[in-house]
C-alpha cells in the first residue's frame, strides 16, 4: 500500500514595531504648540493610532509639554507601542527688582518695553533697567523669541536719579555743595527739596532772574532732588561735607 504526504508553509509578517519623533517641542513655557508623529514598520497594513491624549491620528499637534504615548495597531489586530516627550523652556523670570526708585526686570538677555499701570506704553523705555521720573505703579512686558509674559505692577514711591537730571531749566552751583548753594531761574515760583524718600526736606521762593541762596548745610550727606513746585522741572543735588 501506497503513502502520499503534503506540506503546508505558513508564515507571517515580519514583526510590528511602532516608533514616535518629536517634531517641535513647545516653544513657550506652558505653551501648547508641540507636535509629534509616530510610524510603524513590519507587521500588516494598514495601521491605526491611538495616542494616550485621545488622538487617533498619526501625528499629534497642538499639545503641552510632556510624554504622549501611542499603540499602533496593525490589520492582523498585533500590536506595538511607543513613546515621546515633548519639552518646553524654563519659565521667563517676570519679576522686578527696585532699589532706590530705578526698576530692573531679572530676566536677562530679553527684549523689554515698560509700562506705566495699568496699560499705558512708556515711549523709548526698552532697556532691562528703567528709572521713573515720577511715583506711581509700573509693569514690564518681556520677550524672549516667540515668548511674551508680563510683570506684575511694581509701586515706585522713591524717585530714582537718572531721569531727575534731563530737564535743566534753572541753574544751581555749587554742586555738590556743603553749606549754600545758588539758584538762577527764569520763572518765578517755589521750589522744593526732596530727598530719596519723597520728603519734602525745604520749601522755598525764587524770583525770576534774581539768584537766591538756599542754605543746605543742614543737611546730611547725600543725594537730593531740587524741584520746581510751578513744572516739575528738577535737579538732582549732591550735599557732601
Amino acid at each position: 500500500m501506497y503513502g502520499y504526504t503534503s506540506s503546508v508553509t505558513i508564515t507571517e509578517p515580519a514583526a510590528l514595531v511602532a516608533s514616535s519623533v518629536v517634531d517641535s517641542n513647545a516653544s513657550c513655557n506652558g505653551g501648547s504648540d508641540g507636535s509629534a508623529t509616530a510610524s510603524a514598520t513590519g507587521g500588516t497594513a494598514p495601521y491605526t493610532y491611538l495616542w494616550s491624549n485621545a488622538a487617533t491620528t498619526a501625528s499629534i499637534v497642538g499639545v503641552v509639554a510632556g510624554t504622549y504615548n501611542v499603540t499602533i495597531t496593525d490589520a492582523n489586530g498585533c500590536t506595538d507601542t511607543s513613546s515621546v516627550t515633548i519639552t518646553e523652556p524654563t519659565a521667563l523670570d517676570i519679576s522686578i527688582t527696585q532699589d532706590s526708585g530705578v526698576l530692573t526686570a531679572n530676566q536677562a538677555g530679553a527684549t523689554y518695553q515698560w509700562y506705566a499701570c495699568p496699560n499705558t506704553l512708556i515711549v523709548g523705555e526698552t532697556d532691562q533697567s528703567f528709572t521713573p521720573s515720577e511715583i506711581g505703579s509700573y509693569k514690564v512686558e518681556i520677550t524672549m523669541g516667540a515668548c511674551v509674559e508680563e510683570s506684575a505692577c511694581e509701586d515706585v514711591t522713591v524717585l530714582g536719579l537718572e531721569e531727575v537730571e534731563n530737564n535743566f531749566k534753572f541753574s544751581m552751583y555749587p554742586n555738590p555743595s556743603d553749606r549754600n548753594v545758588h539758584i538762577t531761574t527764569s520763572m518765578d515760583g517755589y521750589f522744593q527739596v526732596i530727598n530719596q524718600l519723597g520728603q519734602i526736606i525745604k520749601t522755598f521762593k525764587v524770583d525770576a532772574n534774581i539768584e537766591s541762596t538756599v542754605y543746605v548745610g543742614d543737611l546730611n550727606n547725600g543725594f537730593y532732588f531740587v524741584k520746581s513746585v510751578n513744572n516739575n522741572f528738577i535737579q538732582k543735588l549732591i550735599v557732601k561735607k
